[in-house]
């Protein structure tokens, strides 16, 4: 934990640091810890139990009445793994590996074993055709010879069962669970995708990495990693809190308010919200693009509010979004008139509530025979495509008190993320697969919370 404070991640670094932190030595009698036993601790640690440690902070905030459970954010970025971005196996590589363990030549990465293997493999290339297909699979285990070894033979099955469920056509070596994403600073990298929720008083009340390069569908993930949080809260605020208040704790949560920006509003994570009964205010892109197209404005940045199909034509994204409409640039209003109903696939699921399904809205000018330069006006008739749950939270947006209650976020999130990443700006995990890794976040957001009591407190007991 004091490794992480002071943004030691590697292993082999908190190893160096018990080494020759003489304050550590002390706290470890004298010890010094490999770098195994480190990964053994976050491999084998129980999950459950370094998860109840971190909740049991949210329960001291609550006895020291810090947390109101009235309002969340939630928030994403990037956590990326200890390991190299090209360090990775294809399809046409894990063929090439059977290929080789069929024949005996797989190596067990030992200088001589490599050797052995490397002159067998040269011999038959020597005497096959150079148009053979088997010529073209030896060039391409000669291309990545140090990957084609017995134990990286043994984690076939879990390359294969990643590249199915998710339909592609490599995965990272070193952590065949990560997912190749779109990094903050505009790489690539192998990586997780990071969700904290958080209190507006800056405390995490949950964190969990997903398999998702991105925040389109991952509420229900979210949803069922806050019920299960909160259920262990109310369980320790009742067996060890000071304040007996768990019941109230849970009556608040069901009338509770979660944030989110625009990232998250999909059809998808719109409709998980509604199913699950929980109240979200999820920031719409069309009011998104508009609010910050007015930051662009003011210092004096191109705005991004041209027509995607056509960069000549004027896209509704540059008017103003009012309820149930808009205000074209000649200050009139463009009115809601019709709903119709989509015909289109996502709507033919048997059960599914006539929320959540597709409908056509039909905004026209509400007088255009009053205003001669309506008949060139490229904004007579505006028609979105939205289920009703979505049409209704854009409308939410218009409101000026639902857009202060978004920008609170901004703080709230940024400030923990900003806390959980390193120096380098990004937020390195330490652990080689789902459980280490799963492990090494609990204690993060561990230590955050602990030195959020101290802030809040001033002192520490």
């Amino acid at each position: 934990m004091y490794c992480f404070s002071i943004d030691l991640y590697k292993i082999s670094d908190i190893a160096r640091e018990c080494r020759t932190n003489n304050i550590l030595r002390v706290a470890t009698c004298g010890k010094t810890p490999s770098i195994n036993v480190f990964r053994r601790f976050l491999l084998e640690s129980d999950p459950l139990v370094l998860k109840k440690l971190f909740l049991y902070s949210v329960v001291k905030l609550n006895d020291l009445n810090f947390i109101n459970f009235l309002k969340f954010f939630i928030d994403g970025t990037n956590a990326i793994i200890n390991g190299s971005r090209n360090y990775t196996i294809s399809k046409d590589e894990i063929k090439a590996l059977k290929y080789m363990k069929k024949n005996g030549l797989l190596h067990n990465n030992r200088k001589k074993s490599k050797s052995e293997s490397y002159n067998k493999l040269k011999k038959i290339q020597s005497e096959i055709d150079k148009n053979s297909e088997l010529y073209e699979q030896i060039e391409l285990i000669f291309n990545k010879f140090d990957i084609f070894n017995k134990n990286i033979y043994k984690n076939i099955p879990v390359f294969e069962q990643i590249m199915k469920e998710r339909d592609i056509d490599y995965v990272s070596i070193a952590f065949p669970e990560s997912v190749m994403m779109k990094t903050k600073k505009g790489g690539f990298d192998f990586a997780f995708n990071l969700q904290e929720v958080m209190t507006d008083n800056k405390i995490i009340l949950t964190g969990l990495l997903l398999d998702k390069p991105n925040d389109h569908y991952s509420l229900e993930e979210i949803i069922q990693e806050i019920k299960e949080n909160i259920q262990i809260i109310l369980e320790l605020q009742e067996k060890y809190g000071e304040r007996k208040n768990y019941k109230e704790i849970q009556s608040t949560i069901e009338k509770a308010l979660f944030i989110c920006d625009s990232g998250y509003f999909t059809t998808e994570n719109i409709e998980t919200a509604d199913k699950h009964g929980m109240k979200f205010l999820i920031m719409p892109k069309i009011i998104s693009n508009r609010e910050n197209n007015k930051k662009r404005r003011k210092k004096k940045i191109k705005t991004k509010d041209k027509n995607k199909q056509n960069k000549n034509k004027e896209s509704k994204k540059s008017l103003e979004r009012v309820y149930n409409g808009y205000i074209c640039k000649k200050g009139h209003k463009i009115e809601l008139t019709e709903i119709k109903k989509v015909k289109k696939r996502v709507n033919i699921r048997k059960g599914i509530s006539e929320q959540w399904e597709e409908h056509r809205f039909i905004h026209k000018c509400s007088n255009p025979e009053r205003y001669s330069t309506c008949s060139e006006c490229p904004f007579k008739q505006i028609t979105d495509n939205y289920t009703p749950l979505e049409y209704e939270m854009i409308n939410k947006f218009t409101n000026q008190k639902y857009l202060k209650l978004y920008k609170d976020r901004f703080h709230c999130s940024e400030g923990i993320n900003g806390y959980l990443k390193s120096t380098n700006g990004t937020i390195i995990l330490s652990g080689h697969n789902y459980i280490a890794v799963k492990n090494e976040l609990q204690i993060h957001n561990l230590i955050y919370n602990l030195q959020r009591m101290v802030n809040l407190k001033g002192t520490f007991y």
